[in-house]
């Protein structure tokens, strides 16, 4: 994906006012933990690039992660990520449903699926959306 493309910097700072409501401070140790599988730790979070998204974001599909799971995990890690990689997060579509996470995450839709619900310029929502109260 070529984030340069989609890259929207009031789309960040969204993102990121969204997911520091996601998660509260003593949470964070347990979803980096969580994700050391994908090799994110503590000691790299701040040395992150977009392979390491892409990594992420696969491991978060094979472990059959909720929305809310997805939120959570990023939201241990935005705050040491630039804003490119924020962006690269948000716009990433892992599913190909057309849909980005970003969007996926507002919606409640599993980011994994890619029967999610989708819109398109041209037509109407084609299935009911779930909203889950997160704003990104």
């Amino acid at each position: 994906m070529n984030t340069e493309n989609k890259f929207d910097s009031e789309q960040v700072v969204r993102v990121r006012e969204s997911l520091k409501q996601v998660l509260v401070p003593e949470d964070k140790a347990f979803y980096l933990e969580s994700i050391a599988d994908a090799g994110i730790d503590e000691k790299n979070v701040d040395n992150l690039q977009t392979e390491d998204i892409d990594d992420l974001l696969k491991y978060l599909d094979s472990i059959e992660a909720t929305p809310e799971y997805y939120a959570k995990v990023f939201s241990a890690i935005e705050t040491h990520l630039p804003d490119y990689l924020v962006s690269y997060f948000a716009n990433s579509d892992q599913d190909n449903d057309g849909v980005t996470l970003a969007e996926e995450l507002r919606l409640g839709t599993n980011p994994s699926v890619p029967d999610s619900p989708y819109r398109s310029k041209n037509t109407q929502q084609v299935s009911p959306q779930i909203d889950n109260g997160l704003d990104l």
